[in-house]
């Protein structure tokens, strides 16, 4: 009995010592780790900043925290306590994120740091010429540091449920910033690899840019307001015409365009003999772009090699790089103005719609010679960078090879090949104004029964009293009398490949919508008359595979508001 005793007293001091010894162990991991983003943070904020040298500096420290991380987290000791019940899990996935952090340190920052290096050196950009043996340069720093963040978004995989409490909200917030890293990197890496050929290597080629006015919403962002053709040959950009929506610009005559098989009935009606205000209907920018491209050889007999979509927010990003610029007549448009004029001061100025579309143009011209001057070139590649992140810029080519890679990006703007968990909530502007620069929305997604989610959007049309003319009326031609400043809105939520979509519901009554599929995607879709100042709530369930879900965010002059309540993440916006 008593040799029992000593025993058990013996496992227990053996056991309280592991602890102890487990427990400082984790106490000077926590405070390596704690250490390690402080400098981590404070390398991203010098990288942003466009100071190469001061993020240089800081890199040893960073690294000499991380490795640190790593070596109080390993050993025999550690491995074996991995494998205690909810201890063990946490402890492992303090493991993973020391291992993880050491590859962003060790890797792919000091490669980032490198390509800053360059940008600020050689600048990639200047005197309306891209440099492109500078490109490949950065390409090659671009893609090792994105083999490192793949590394970490590896090292860190999905979350399993397994860790608890403050170590499983930090393992999750840590995972979430890698994946957005990779998503960002892996992009980059694909859009300087194309950069050569669609920048004329091989020789010029000719880009139609759409500049999309989210007031009047469409589901790749909105109206086509005005537009340019640029050129690129050798690297070397050449403005060779602006415009605008109209009659003597854009013609608004139909125009018979190829479609995609794949696309929707409901896209495929209106493209197959499109007009320019119909042109990008569908969420699928390949195909919205295919009928921007169709439309103008339709009328100027000449073909272009792809398309480019910007919008407001696009701009903002660019003049915070270039300054201010000033209109024809002399009134400055600034990075905190820009969007508010476009998408409404425009109107409220200029009264004269040929003189307000020509100094509309006039904007466009005028930033595209501040870009392309690049006075600022880490400005402008974060400007783009973080535009092309958000969803707001989209391209594409008309090259098959170049398009093939565009449509693995955010910025080609095709909808998932991968039958994925997927949800897209999609707004379109039917009357024919811009009320939708006063549009609001709040998106609540939470489970249900048998795999399904239920969606409730619950849509705000904000638009006060006193607006100019051409922001309220309506241009669909509805009969009688309708209430100052009432919106007609089309809504379509979109699923993944093998999505199903039932009870949908409008303020609670039962309504049918139109149920088709746009390259595989189910998506049901409706149309709203949208009260001022009132609330529509809209409700449906979507059935969804299992995984983690990606709510893919329609680019419009505000994100929405969302309470998603189930493992998700966000893309653009």
């Amino acid at each position: 009995m008593r040799r029992r005793t000593q025993l058990l007293v013996g496992i227990v001091i053996v056991v309280l010592a592991v602890l102890g010894w487990t427990a400082r162990r984790a106490w000077q991991v926590r405070s390596d780790l704690t250490a390690a983003q402080s400098q981590a943070t404070y390398v991203q904020h010098q990288l942003t900043a466009g100071d190469a040298a001061l993020a240089e500096n800081a890199l040893p420290t960073l690294r000499n925290n991380i490795q640190r991380a790593v070596n109080h987290s390993g050993g025999p000791t550690w491995a074996v306590v991995q494998h205690v019940p909810v201890l063990g899990a946490n402890l492992a996935a303090v493991r993973r994120t020391a291992l993880a952090a050491q590859a962003l340190g060790r890797d792919a920052l000091p490669e980032a740091t490198a390509a800053l290096h360059i940008v600020q050196r050689d600048k990639p950009v200047h005197d309306g010429k891209v440099d492109l043996a500078v490109l490949s340069q950065l390409q090659e720093h671009v893609a090792r540091s994105a083999v490192a963040t793949a590394r970490a978004r590896s090292i860190l995989g999905t979350s399993d449920g397994l860790a608890i409490g403050a170590v499983s909200s930090r393992v999750d917030e840590a995972r979430a910033k890698v994946v957005q890293l990779d998503d960002a990197l892996h992009n980059a890496q694909k859009a300087l690899r194309l950069a050569p050929s669609m920048l004329g290597a091989d020789g010029p080629r000719t880009y139609f840019l759409a500049v999309q006015n989210n007031a009047e919403a469409r589901a790749t962002g909105g109206l086509i307001g005005a537009f340019a053709l640029i050129t690129a040959d050798h690297g070397t950009l050449t403005l060779d015409r602006t415009g605008a929506d109209g009659p003597h610009q854009l013609k608004t005559a139909l125009a018979a365009v190829p479609f995609d098989p794949a696309s929707a009935a409901t896209w495929r009606e209106a493209g197959s003999n499109v007009a320019w205000y119909d042109a990008n209907l569908t969420p699928h920018f390949p195909d919205a772009a295919r009928n921007m491209a169709g439309l103008w050889t339709a009328q100027s007999g000449h073909p272009i090699d792809g398309v480019l979509a910007i919008d407001p927010l696009v701009m903002r990003q660019l003049l915070i790089a270039t300054g201010p610029i000033a209109l024809a007549d002399g009134f400055p448009v600034t990075a905190d103005s820009v969007v508010d004029f476009v998408a409404h001061d425009e109107y409220v100025r200029y009264p004269d719609t040929e003189k307000r579309k020509a100094l509309v143009s006039g904007l466009a011209e005028a930033l595209f010679h501040a870009v392309v001057a690049a006075k600022e070139p880490v400005k402008t590649l974060q400007g783009l960078a973080r535009a092309g992140s958000s969803g707001h810029l989209l391209l594409w080519s008309a090259h098959a090879e170049d398009q093939s890679v565009l449509e693995s990006t955010l910025v080609g703007g095709a909808l998932p090949k991968k039958d994925l968990p997927y949800l897209s909530v999609i707004t379109q502007n039917y009357g024919g104004n811009k009320l939708d620069y006063y549009l609001h929305r709040k998106v609540v997604v939470t489970p249900a029964k048998e795999g399904y989610l239920t969606v409730t959007t619950t849509l705000t049309n904000g638009a006060p009293t006193g607006l100019p003319l051409y922001m309220h009326i309506r241009a669909d031609n509805p009969t009688g009398h309708l209430p100052y400043g009432q919106a007609l809105v089309g809504i379509s939520v979109y699923g993944a490949l093998t999505s199903e979509i039932r009870n949908v519901t409008v303020d609670g009554k039962p309504v049918k919508p139109l149920l088709d599929k746009d390259h595989g995607h189910p998506f049901g879709t409706f149309t709203l008359e949208l009260p001022r100042n009132t609330d529509v709530v809209v409700s449906l369930q979507v059935r969804e595979p299992k995984g983690t879900l990606v709510y893919h965010q329609q680019p419009l002059m505000a994100p929405d508001e969302l309470d998603i309540q189930v493992h998700h993440r966000i893309v653009g916006s």
